[in-house]
């Protein structure tokens, strides 16, 4: 896998990340911490990324899935 960079820092359980790379780990890593399995999945396509056209689409479901996680996080706040 090569380290392709983000459009922008994004930040994982904690820890920014400016690349897929970096990004795979935080979330595998997220992901076992929270049993989240959609998480470790998308960590495993992360880490799979060959060519510039599967790092866009990687990261477009990675900003797809940060942005599924502040939404749940916001409704759990509400929820309470």
């Amino acid at each position: 896998m090569r380290a392709h960079d983000l459009d922008h820092d994004v930040i994982i359980g904690g820890m920014r990340c400016r690349t897929l790379v970096s990004a795979a780990h935080a979330l595998r890593r997220y992901a076992i911490d929270h049993n989240d399995f959609k998480g470790w999945r998308l960590s495993r396509e992360l880490q799979e990324v060959d060519t510039y056209l599967q790092a866009a689409l990687a990261e477009q479901k990675l900003n797809a899935w940060l942005a599924a996680a502040a939404c749940e996080k916001e409704l759990l706040h509400y929820c309470r």
